[in-house]
């Protein structure tokens, strides 16, 4: 137990760069202490719900935020959107991450349907609402936005600018 002191609703941890542990709270905060518990201290607010957290190549925080999207944090806390949409609708419920080792980001949205706050509707209806998608910064020097749900009954491809998002190579449309 690392005694959060405070913050309720530890999502997830990850081990930084620089040997600290973060963790994200259900109030936004993204807490930076040491890896037995100590020197709490909050890193950055994202101003929604931060769920998932991997750091990149380059020593960044990124961040599935329920309600903002993906974010990139860099070493001082400070925030950019990657992307708070799939192209043609907001991220509603963006829910965890993972970096490959070429800097794709498969981040997974819970509920394209429902926001975190509405959640158990999700459960109600009992639909394949989730999606997998994966976040590329550039693909053979094109902007391209693909998304596609985990059963392959939706795709879409959107041109955009400054990403790349498709489904994986083994999901159900490969490319």
């Amino acid at each position: 137990d690392l005694g959060m002191y405070g913050h309720r609703g530890p999502e997830d941890v990850e081990i930084g760069p620089d040997g600290k542990l973060y963790a994200s709270t259900e109030n936004g905060n993204i807490v930076r202490m040491a890896l037995d518990g100590s020197g709490q201290q909050v890193f950055a607010n994202t101003g929604g719900r931060p769920l998932g957290l991997r750091f990149d190549g380059v020593g960044k925080l990124i961040v599935a935020d329920a309600y903002k999207g993906l974010l990139s944090l860099d070493a001082k806390g400070a925030i950019s959107v990657l992307t708070s949409t799939d192209g043609s609708k907001p991220l509603n419920f963006a829910d965890d991450l993972d970096i490959a080792s070429d800097g794709k980001i498969y981040f997974s949205e819970a509920s394209s349907r429902f926001p975190l706050a509405d959640y158990e509707s999700d459960f109600i209806e009992h639909r394949g609402n989730g999606r997998l998608l994966v976040y590329t910064s550039r693909a053979q020097g094109r902007d391209v936005l693909m998304t596609t749900t985990l059963d392959g009954k939706i795709k879409s491809r959107l041109l955009t600018t400054g990403a790349d998002m498709r489904e994986p190579a083994w999901g159900p449309f490969g490319r």
